[in-house]
C-alpha cells in the first residue's frame, strides 16, 4: 500500500485507512511510488469505502503484528477471506488507477 500512497492506523478502537505521504529523507529517494505514474498519489477516498476498514486493518496487522514482536495480535485481519478480500480491494485500485490510464491490462493472478 506504501507504492499507492495509503496506510492504516488505529483510531480509538478501530482502523482507518489516511494518506500516506512521498517520504523526503534521502534514504527514501529511491523509492518508487505511483504518483510517478499517473501524477498523484491515491487518497482513502478512491478506495471503495467498503474496503477502506479492511485495507488499514491488514496494513496494520503486516506493518506492526508482523513486522516485530508485539502484545497484540488482531485475529480479524488474520482471516483467509479479508485477506484475499484486501488483495481484490488492491488490484481493483491497481487497475483503477495505474493499469487503465496507461492503457494497460492488468496481469492475470491465481487466487
Amino acid at each position: 500500500m506504501d507504492f499507492i500512497g495509503l496506510k492504516g492506523i488505529q483510531k480509538d478502537t478501530e482502523p482507518e485507512l489516511i494518506p500516506n505521504p512521498r517520504k523526503t529523507n534521502p534514504r527514501y529517494k529511491d523509492d518508487i511510488m505511483i504518483d510517478q505514474f499517473i501524477g498523484r498519489l491515491i487518497s482513502p477516498e478512491d478506495v471503495p469505502e467498503q474496503s477502506r476498514r479492511i485495507l488499514a486493518g491488514v496494513y496494520l496487522r503486516g506493518d506492526k503484528e508482523l513486522a516485530h514482536l508485539t502484545s497484540t495480535f488482531n485475529e480479524e485481519f488474520n482471516k483467509e477471506d479479508i485477506l484475499i478480500e484486501a488483495a481484490t480491494a488492491i488490484e481493483f485500485l491497481l487497475e483503477k488507477y495505474l493499469y487503465n490510464p496507461l492503457g494497460e491490462k492488468l496481469p492475470e493472478m491465481d487466487i
